[in-house]
């Protein structure tokens, strides 16, 4: 069977599971794009890879990181992107930004927009790009087709990103990280930074427990070489990360989730009650 009989019944083939609905082939053609539909090519700083859910796009850099978009060409349409809590600072092509980096106009009708960068203000502020469909127009573009776009009004998407100060990722964080005094050692990690009621008081014999979870500033935990030191002065009580510690005043954990066990140095002889 010569090659060109082969391709031929592999051709046929196709053509039959395609009838049969056993494959399917979808293809995005440029022309079904809508005026303002955008999507993120690549980022940098990336904490979460900014990412589109339908018309809503989410993501996490840090402050020196930098997010970049893309529009579709669309024939005779026009798009436009607004940002706030940042700024476009660069565009390949297919686009032009106003002077205060604020705004990025298709710059002609029917053109696809590359390469349009943008970089968020500062870490604690949302920097949030909005894309806009213009109305239709000719195919001259050029002066018309930024006009167009800079008067456009319908709103396409909105992609919110989190900025986050550099460093932050894997560094211990206070105020995202939890400790509680918990009435028993079945608690398991503290997801509150609430005591349990009347935990702090163990009667004699008994053994005290503190919970304790560390995360960084993303609220994420820290890695598993994570090191807890913990000490205590009295010598009347004792520390350790096992049940019942017998002996110790210091402990030293490898762990961003666990507990911390007190007792009495003397359970038996203490005269203290509790």
């Amino acid at each position: 069977m010569s090659n060109k009989t082969i391709k031929q019944r592999i051709a046929v083939v196709a053509a039959s599971a395609l009838t049969a609905g056993f494959l399917s082939v979808v293809a995005m053609p440029a022309a079904n794009a809508a005026a303002g539909d955008v999507t993120i090519t690549t980022s940098t700083g990336t904490i979460t890879a900014p990412s589109f859910s339908g018309s809503v796009g989410t993501g996490t850099i840090t402050a020196t990181g930098t997010v970049t978009f893309a529009a579709a060409l669309v024939a005779s349409s026009v798009a436009e992107l607004r940002i706030s809590g940042g700024t476009f600072t660069s565009v390949t092509s297919g686009a032009i930004i106003n002077g205060d980096g604020t705004r990025a106009y298709q710059s002609a009708y029917g053109v696809a927009i590359a390469g349009l960068v943008a970089k968020p203000t500062a870490a604690g502020r949302d920097m949030v790009v909005t894309s806009f469909g213009g109305t239709s127009g000719t195919a001259d573009g050029g002066t018309a087709a930024i006009a167009a776009a800079a008067a456009a009004t319908t709103r396409v998407s909105t992609t919110t990103i989190t900025v986050v100060a550099a460093g932050v990722s894997g560094v211990y964080s206070s105020a995202k990280s939890w400790f509680a005094i918990v009435d028993s050692a079945s608690t398991g990690s503290s997801v509150t930074n609430a005591d349990t009621t009347y935990a702090n008081i163990i009667n004699a014999g008994g053994t005290g427990v503190i919970s304790y979870s560390l995360k960084d500033a993303l609220d994420a935990a820290l890695a598993s070489t994570a090191i807890v030191y913990a000490t205590i002065k009295s010598g009347a009580c004792v520390i350790g990360l096992n049940t019942a510690p017998s002996a110790g005043t210091m402990v030293v954990g490898v762990s961003p989730t666990d507990l911390i066990y007190v007792a009495q140095a003397d359970s038996t002889n203490t005269p203290a009650a509790t």
